[in-house]
């Protein structure tokens, strides 16, 4: 839901859901079990989306980091109800 957040166009959003898959298998060795995993996904989610909106620069619209980094926030506090509302 992060991602189709900010990704409108749907092949874009396929390939950042792929890349942030790709990332998250590549990076989990240096998860910290202690910290909370939905945190850590979406922020390797951010990271992605960052990416993928630096290579759509000559789009006209585009989230600036600070937007990014709030709807992450957001999604980040979601309940588990809210997670099934957004599905």
């Amino acid at each position: 839901a992060f991602v189709t957040s900010l990704v409108r166009d749907f092949q874009g959003r396929d390939d950042v859901l792929q890349d942030v898959a790709v990332a998250v298998i590549e990076s989990f060795g240096s998860y910290d079990t202690s910290r909370p995993f939905l945190a850590w996904a979406l922020g390797v989610a951010r990271n992605q989306v960052r990416l993928y909106f630096r290579r759509k620069a000559h789009e006209r619209i585009v989230f600036d980091s600070e937007a990014v980094d709030a709807l992450s926030a957001a999604f980040a506090e979601q309940s588990a109800e809210q997670d099934r509302a957004l599905d």
